[in-house]
């Protein structure tokens, strides 16, 4: 018979046997936005686990969303390219609660100190979106969204050793060719799915 026990200590529970805990993202649930936002900030998440992927932005501007969510400051028209220049999302991604996401990253990283901050990986593949002109010049991008995701995991944080929350929308977790299984064919067993 399964434990029932509050979510943040089963997802932090989780971790101790896989070094991958994903969660199915129903795309615009507020309730679900704030548990992300609650979870990293739960005290030990940065120093015990410290990576998160998501879905919810865009590669091609890592370094900003690096920048904002280790302090600096960045200009909004700067930084809200992060959720809006993305592939997969038509148009773009426009919940509120994914941009509290990063700001409670920020918040949170701001009371820590640089050794232990959280990354936030963003897993949308980058896009130039000047070279697209037609529909068929997005479509191979967009269907390398979760070969990109698992290049990350695999790069940043499997071959270092290291742990991460992944936050995607659960049909990216299902299949042949799903993130989770192009991450499984390289290390199996690694997801935790929630």
């Amino acid at each position: 018979m399964p434990t029932i026990r509050p979510a943040v200590e089963g997802i932090l529970a989780a971790f101790k046997t896989h070094p991958i805990v994903a969660l199915g993202d129903e795309h615009g649930s507020a309730q679900e936005e704030d548990f992300y936002a609650a979870l990293v900030r739960t005290p030990g998440f940065a120093r015990e686990i410290g990576n998160v992927v998501v879905e919810f932005g865009g590669a091609a501007h890592q370094d900003i969303l690096d920048r904002y969510v280790g302090g600096q400051d960045v200009p909004y028209a700067e930084l809200q390219k992060v959720w809006t220049d993305v592939v997969g999302w038509v148009p773009t991604v426009h919940s509120l609660g994914y941009m509290n996401f990063f700001a409670q990253v920020r918040a949170t990283n701001l009371k820590l100190p640089t050794g232990i901050r959280i990354h936030v990986w963003l897993g949308d593949p980058a896009i130039d979106w000047s070279k697209i002109k037609k529909q068929s010049d997005w479509f191979p991008v967009l269907g390398r969204r979760d070969l990109h995701a698992a290049q990350v995991i695999n790069r940043e944080i499997l071959a270092k050793h290291r742990k991460a929350l992944v936050i995607y929308g659960d049909l990216h977790f299902h299949g042949d060719n799903s993130l989770r299984a192009l991450v499984e064919k390289e290390h199996p067993s690694t997801f935790f799915l929630v």
